[in-house]
């Protein structure tokens, strides 16, 4: 269990890293990554996971706009 936990946040920060991503694109890959079960990541819990990732400065979260200001930082 802890480590498909582990897993799932080292394959989030996978995701997230790349560039802009939206919630859904994330969500999508994620349900698709296999854990170590052989199952697939429950994604009920990403909310909580993505705060805790921009709490800890490691990603950043972002509303984008049609007009300026075209993105708007997103505080934990």
């Amino acid at each position: 269990m802890l480590q498909d936990c582990d897993q799932f946040e080292r394959a989030l920060l996978e995701v997230v890293f790349n560039d802009i991503e939206p919630l859904e694109a994330i969500t999508v890959k994620l349900s698709l990554q296999p854990t170590a079960g052989g199952g697939t990541f429950d994604v009920r819990n990403l909310q909580r996971l993505l705060l805790l990732l921009i709490a800890d400065d490691l990603v950043g979260a972002y509303l984008i706009h049609a007009e300026s200001p075209f993105v708007t930082a997103v505080e934990a």
